[in-house]
């Protein structure tokens, strides 16, 4: 049975590619148990997998501590992830065209949302996926 209430589940990693496959693997026990299919849960892995490689390979460098934050939260029509870390205000944030790059136009067209919130210490990418029987309602923000 699906639930209404928002469940939050959070993972701290550091910036090893290796954890890459355990964020998917609880992305698609969420995704399953909201009720998403196969094909939802692979194109929800595969923009949270750019999200993370991101904050890895950019988020998590010389100005970071090296380790970001997954924040997952499922309600029955959506799950959400939030791909936080601490790398220092990006600079492409100013500009609109850097946000076009492959890996963003591959993030955009995967989720059924995505938005960026810049924080003090670095970037939180929010994604989001519905599950396909629910009606189109506005993306949640990201906190």
């Amino acid at each position: 049975m699906k639930s209404s209430m928002g469940v939050v589940t959070n993972v701290c990693l550091t910036n090893c590619p290796d954890y890459l496959s355990r964020v998917r693997k609880i992305l698609g026990c969420l995704g399953r148990s909201v009720g998403m299919d196969r094909r939802q849960i692979e194109d929800a892995a595969l923009a949270l997998t750019e999200a993370c490689s991101n904050a890895i390979r950019h988020g998590c460098g010389a100005s970071g501590d090296g380790r970001f934050d997954v924040t997952f939260t499922t309600c029955s029509d959506f799950v959400a992830a939030d791909v936080t870390d601490s790398g220092g205000r990006p600079d492409w944030l100013e500009t609109e065209g850097a946000k076009d790059g492959l890996g963003m136009l591959l993030m955009r067209s995967l989720a059924d949302g995505m938005e960026f919130v810049p924080h003090k210490n670095g970037l939180t990418v929010r994604l989001v996926k519905r599950v396909s029987s629910t009606p189109d309602r506005r993306i949640p923000h990201a906190v």
